[in-house]
């Protein structure tokens, strides 16, 4: 067990940090993901990512064999990160749909409607 000093002086994990800003996907994937498939041809790391957050948004929990991958590729504070990502956009998302936002003219919706059930 850390105390508060010790977890204030730790040094940060010496995996990269997990960083998907600016990132862009293949046509492909983005059909693959919005006909709820997996993605063809993703790289380890986005493998990793994707199987992470398809198995916390279906199961509303993840393995810890899931788990244990994505933090020994990205560490904890990476996994972290990447769960905070995922909930500021299901925030964002839900306000957007709940103000009913719409899309700029002319775009068509990337993805289909999704009903989640909250049992």
């Amino acid at each position: 067990m850390h105390t508060q000093q010790e977890t204030l002086v730790e040094t940060p994990p010496a995996s990269p940090p997990l960083n998907l800003r600016g990132h862009r996907f293949a046509p492909l994937t983005y059909e693959a993901m919005s006909a709820d498939q997996p993605p063809p041809e993703l790289a380890a790391d986005e493998a990793l990512v994707y199987a992470f957050a398809s198995e916390l948004l279906a199961q509303r929990r993840v393995s810890d064999a899931t788990y244990t991958a994505l933090v020994a590729r990205f560490a904890e504070r990476g996994a972290v990160d990447l769960m905070g990502t995922m909930s500021y956009y299901a925030l964002v998302s839900m306000a957007l749909n709940v103000d009913q936002y719409p899309l700029p003219d002319g775009a068509l919706p990337v993805f289909t409607e999704v009903c989640v059930s909250l049992v």
